[in-house]
């Protein structure tokens, strides 16, 4: 239980950290007067639905030290978090492959140049969706044990 407190609270700090760089980004809009308009609103778009990840494992860990790691609320909170992080991963890819194919770049520095953090951030959200499944079968393998005790 020491690790999970230690992650939830190695999450909070990320958490503030994320929410203070999105802030951050928009001072910098500002100061630059509105360059690539578009390009940041969906990189911002991409940035909030990790941060709204974020917060939902943060929200999953602190009921799973609450209540104990078999716990229904916690797998769902898990579930969305998962799927926020997805939905950033994939749209963000998605993203770059529009922007390649409308100005395709000789050197394609642009394409290739966090194509792999987006690929990590589907793999941990893929990891944190079968987490939660796992709880969720969890959970029912524990009911039905203390059905039959």
């Amino acid at each position: 239980m020491k690790k999970i407190k230690f992650l939830n609270r190695f999450l909070i700090t990320l958490l503030l950290l994320f929410v203070s760089g999105f802030f951050m980004n928009f001072y910098n809009f500002r100061v630059f007067k509105g360059i690539l308009y578009f390009d940041f609103i969906m990189y911002s778009c991409f940035a909030l639905s990790i941060i709204i990840g974020l917060f939902f494992v943060q929200r999953a860990l602190s009921l799973i030290i609450k209540n104990g790691i078999f716990n229904n609320i916690a797998a769902k909170k898990l579930k969305n978090g998962g799927l926020f992080f997805l939905i950033s991963g994939l749209g963000s890819i998605l993203y770059r492959i529009i922007i390649f194919i409308r100005k395709p770049d000789p050197n394609s520095e642009f394409f290739f140049s966090n194509v792999e953090k987006n690929f990590l951030l589907i793999m941990i959200g893929f990891s944190i969706y079968i987490m939660a499944d796992v709880i969720k079968n969890g959970n029912l393998l524990k009911q039905e044990n203390e059905l039959t005790i």
